[in-house]
């Protein structure tokens, strides 16, 4: 039986979190094939009691940052017992039509794979819109444990030499690698270490708030691991919720004119109903 750990950071917006932790047992009832392992990391009180509720394993951290927060909280995940992560926000609920897609994934042992469309929906004003994405996005991104195992230390280094090809970089740009990277570049003439750091290398910057997919795709792809796209087309499999406390705001997004209750209906009632109490 594969092991899957839903990770995911929240803070504050319970009753969003609630509508989140229901898709959880939803996928829990559907999926008996498949040992789920929800784990989440948080800052607050009232989130750490919601969470305990649910039985949820956490692990409380500063708010401060959120790439810092999540590498935070996959430092104490790699210490369970999994087979693989499967990210998502504390405001996104997950098909189990996903679920299908990925058991033969899962089966074959790949490493790194997601979609690259999700839905987001106002239940304020009953809006949704379907977005898609060049890569895979995070919500629904999953990565095999052993992805992480020669990740090592964080190793920053400074370029000596500019480079060109699949990964650019100019002469004096400064970045940071696992051990196994920044080796391969400082043994090839190509630059010298600046610094060791203590803490292991993370999937997230520790400093960046926004465009965490973006960063840990780039940084999945620096040390060899590839996100595969699965293509989805336009069954609703992940769903993001929106509300004003967002970062991005659903007018960032051009309405489609599917219905909330059409992209709902293989949702559970517990979802539904938590969706439309934020109306």
């Amino acid at each position: 039986m594969v092991k899957v750990a839903i990770f995911f950071a929240c803070h504050k917006r319970l009753e969003v979190l609630k509508i989140c932790l229901d898709g959880i047992e939803r996928l829990k009832r559907e999926n008996k094939d498949i040992e789920f392992v929800p784990f989440a990391v948080y800052s607050g009180k009232a989130e750490g009691d919601l969470l305990e509720k649910y039985k949820v394993r956490s692990l409380k951290f500063s708010n401060e940052y959120l790439g810092r927060k999540k590498n935070a909280g996959l430092k104490e995940l790699m210490k369970l017992d999994w087979d693989y992560m499967l990210e998502i926000g504390s405001d996104d609920i997950i098909s189990s039509k996903l679920i299908e897609m990925y058991k033969p994934l899962w089966e074959r042992g790949d490493n790194c794979f997601g979609v690259r469309s999700c839905y987001f929906i106002e239940p304020s004003t009953g809006r949704a819109s379907f977005w898609s994405h060049e890569y895979a996005i995070g919500a629904g991104r999953c990565i095999k444990k052993t992805v992480f195992d020669g990740w090592g230390r964080r190793v920053k280094i400074k370029f000596t030499r500019s480079i060109s090809g699949e990964t650019s970089m100019p002469k004096g740009k400064e970045m940071t690698y696992t051990r196994k990277v920044a080796d391969r570049f400082v043994n090839g003439g190509l630059a010298k270490v600046i610094e060791e750091h203590d803490e292991p290398f993370g999937l997230w910057s520790d400093q960046k708030q926004m465009a965490l997919d973006d960063d840990s795709r780039f940084r999945l792809g620096t040390n060899g691991f590839h996100v595969q796209v699965i293509e989805t087309g336009t069954v609703p499999m992940v769903i993001d919720i929106k509300t004003k406390d967002n970062i991005h705001a659903f007018s960032d997004f051009e309405p489609c004119n599917i219905g909330i209750g059409d992209i709902l209906k293989d949702y559970s009632k517990e979802e539904r109903d938590g969706i439309w109490k934020l109306r």
